[in-house]
């Protein structure tokens, strides 16, 4: 999949395995359709704030945002106090998170992705 600048997101055949997950594989294609049905769930706005702490989610993240050309934000901090401070310069932030008991600031808007639902990882068996 190539972004509208003509810059590929993945630089992989489409049937490679990319990620492995509770012992299945899942390739470029499914990654790619991942984050493009992630982004078209996101809500609007400038800037995605990725909390994700599995690896897929924060790549389906991550692509989601620059799919939207959305700026993405990351950070280690955990702390709601200190997301509040850094999302205080990015107004309209939204946050992708993948564990729903992730402390936010009051009034962050909270996106919840889940590797392995329905529009997520259709992931196939590693022979």
């Amino acid at each position: 999949m190539t972004r509208q600048s003509g810059y590929p997101l993945v630089e992989r055949p489409p049937g490679a395995t990319l990620f492995r997950r509770d012992g299945l594989a899942i390739s470029a294609d499914d990654l790619l359709r991942d984050a493009e049905a992630l982004a078209a769930s996101l809500p609007p706005g400038r800037y995605l704030l990725n909390l994700c702490r599995d690896r897929y989610a924060f790549a389906i993240a991550f692509l989601a945002a620059l799919l939207r050309e959305q700026v993405c934000l990351l950070t280690g901090e955990r702390s709601a106090a200190a997301l509040a401070g850094l999302t205080a310069g990015f107004p309209g932030c939204v946050a992708a998170v993948d564990d729903p008991a992730q402390e936010l600031p009051p009034g962050l808007p909270l996106h919840l992705v889940r590797p392995g639902k329905p529009a997520l990882a259709r992931p196939r068996a590693i022979r």
